[in-house]
């Protein structure tokens, strides 16, 4: 076999199959180089499904005498030498896109530096770089790509349809505004203006641009060698697919298994099975702590710690969401223990009691006070083989003396119950459906894990001890969390390299479902590491035990009672959504009944 150098015509061609696979690809290189020039505005004219594309931008430009040089394969102002691919502060440092854009297509490049009244233009046909020549143009530089593809008939037949391939560049656009809110993007399609968003001051502002939603809210969160910025969607605005999950590292658009699976343990015991979160999430580290040089679109990275980058987003994004921020926000209170009236003097007419409307009500026999998934009872009730949940979650680590939660569903005045199933409770504005039993489960689910957390879990002892047969990273990753394992019952010891045996189990499970629990906490904690997994374990047990412990639908009950239900979900933030991540109320605005029964416009 003779081996021999390719022509370089063919190594060109190769390079463009990896770096520009299609026009959306293309695009993004063009977009980078201008972010990485400095530019504050970026002009984009999109033309025969991404075949013909303009950016225009006002960076610093171009040397003219450097001009011959754009188009030289790994030829760069962004490196010198090796060592410099570990403290990157630009998105482009290969020096090969250009070179291969402009090997499978016509391109114009003019650029007019900062400062100077003239500018200069390079034409690439194909790969054939033509003479630098003075023309007329703004402060900046312009890209034109044409025909592109076109001495690649084969590459070509592979690209979609014109809007197939516009869908595919809408979403780099999106992608790189989100992460760059303070440039301004201004794209044609076809001569007509598709996107116009002015610069702005945080991502929180570009999200509600970019995404059109206004239910959006923000979040900041430092560990040792991360820091990140969540955008995130209230549970209720959701989406069927995964890509309104947009993630960014060092403001790199990526694509990221690990950190899209941070956000949706995040977002456990709040979303339905199918359903999808909007979510915009920018993770910044040490420059040395993360490889962006793993794939020839740069669209992945690989972090020297991947569990500390799964926790710091998991953790950023659950405790914004654990603040619940969508609820009308209130002062912190005590945990309710029994409620003390205090008679105040009537002396103004502008206290909010004036502000209440009230109803004759039929009056009610006293019926004793409800007593809300009391631990003790909840625990001896049997529950079927453990499942495994679509959406466990976990209680917030609050003081027990003092919570952080609204009165927003205690101040709701209670109108009486429907269907034997539903609370009909109103606000000033707005009339609220609540479900009972979904009600009921999330306070219910919430208790049964703040009490695992203190340790009062009932367990029985085996006469027999059970036996798991696990690989030694498992039983070494269990033995690590003997402690918290403990506090829910289950007493563990090793009898074996690879082998474990449970001497107790909590009160309320049934061996099998303790022995898949054990094995999936195992599993997660060597393959995400973290005291989530714990969470999400037990969380499991807990969401099923709650379901089967609380008040169902078709219960009656009385006024007190749906008003201590109310009062009772104060205590938790996350009242809102059930643990299998179920709306628990509906809202009905008075402004949208009047007008359906034309009252008003």
């Amino acid at each position: 076999m003779d081996i021999r150098k390719l022509d370089s015509d063919v190594v060109d061609k190769i390079a463009a199959g990896e770096v520009v696979e299609r026009p959306s690809h293309l695009l993004k290189e063009l977009i980078e180089n201008s972010l990485d020039a400095g530019a504050s505005e970026i002009d984009i004219e999109i033309d025969e499904g991404g075949k013909s594309i303009k950016v225009t931008d006002d960076g610093k430009g171009v040397e003219p005498k450097q001009l011959p040089l754009v188009f030289a394969r790994h030829a760069t102002s962004k490196i010198q030498e090796s060592e410099d691919l570990w403290r990157l502060s630009t998105f482009g440092f290969r020096g090969e896109a250009l070179a291969s854009i402009s090997s499978v297509s016509r391109l114009n490049f003019t650029s007019r530096r900062s400062g100077s009244d003239k500018a200069f233009r390079v034409h690439c046909n194909f790969g054939e770089v033509g003479d630098v020549a003075k023309v007329s143009s703004q402060e900046g530089t312009t890209v034109q790509v044409e025909e592109l593809f076109a001495n690649i008939p084969a590459r070509l037949k592979f690209l979609k349809s014109d809007s197939a391939e516009v869908t595919q560049i809408k979403n780099v656009i999106k992608a790189m505004a989100l992460a760059h809110f303070n440039v301004r993007w201004k794209v044609k399609v076809k001569g007509k203006l598709l996107f116009f968003w002015e610069a702005c001051s945080s991502m929180e502002e570009r999200a509600k641009q970019v995404l059109e939603t206004q239910n959006l809210y923000s979040h900041k969160a430092k560990s040792d060698n991360f820091e990140v910025e969540v955008v995130f969607s209230d549970p209720s605005t959701t989406v069927k697919v995964s890509r309104q999950i947009w993630l960014f590292v060092q403001n790199r658009w990526v694509q990221d298994k690990t950190l899209q699976a941070a956000v949706m343990e995040a977002y456990r015991s709040l979303l339905m099975h199918g359903e999808y979160p909007v979510c915009v999430i920018n993770v910044k580290c040490p420059p040395d702590t993360v490889d962006v040089n793993i794939h020839p679109t740069k669209s992945q990275v690989k972090f020297l710690h991947q569990r500390e980058a799964f926790r710091a987003v998991h953790w950023c994004l659950r405790e914004a969401l654990e603040k619940a921020p969508w609820i009308p926000s209130g002062a912190a209170t005590k945990v309710r223990e029994k409620p003390v009236e205090t008679i105040v003097p009537n002396l103004e007419f502008q206290q909010s009691s004036f502000l209440k409307t009230q109803f004759k009500q039929k009056s009610l026999s006293p019926i004793q006070e409800i007593k809300m998934a009391d631990l003790q009872k909840a625990a001896s009730i049997p529950v079927e083989d453990f499942v495994e949940s679509s959406s466990p979650t976990s209680s917030l680590n609050q003081d027990e003396e003092v919570k952080k939660a609204s009165n927003y569903w205690s101040k709701l005045q209670v109108i009486g119950q429907v269907n034997l199933t539903y609370i009909v409770a109103q606000s000033e504005d707005s009339m609220i459906i609540v479900d009972q039993h979904a009600a009921h489960e999330r306070v219910a689910f919430e208790r049964l894990m703040r009490d695992w957390k203190t340790g009062s879990v009932e367990q029985q002892n085996f006469l027999l001890p059970l036996t798991l047969d696990l690989e030694k990273d498992e039983v070494e990753a269990l033995l690590e969390l003997q402690p918290e394992i403990e506090k829910m019952g289950a007493l563990i010891e090793q009898s074996g390299p690879s082998t474990l045996s449970v001497m107790s189990c909590p009160s309320f499970i049934k061996e099998s479902g303790l022995v898949k629990a054990l094995e999936k906490l195992a599993r997660e904690r060597v393959e995400k590491g973290g005291s989530f997994a714990l969470e999400t374990s037990i969380a499991d047990i807990f969401a099923t035990m709650a379901c089967h412990s609380v008040i169902r639908a078709g219960q009656a009950l009385s006024l007190e009672e749906m008003k201590a239900l109310l009062e009772d979900m104060d205590e938790f933030p996350l009242s809102s959504f059930c643990p299998h991540g179920r709306n628990v109320s509906i809202v009905w605005k008075f402004s949208g009944l009047e007008r359906d029964f034309g009252r008003t416009q």
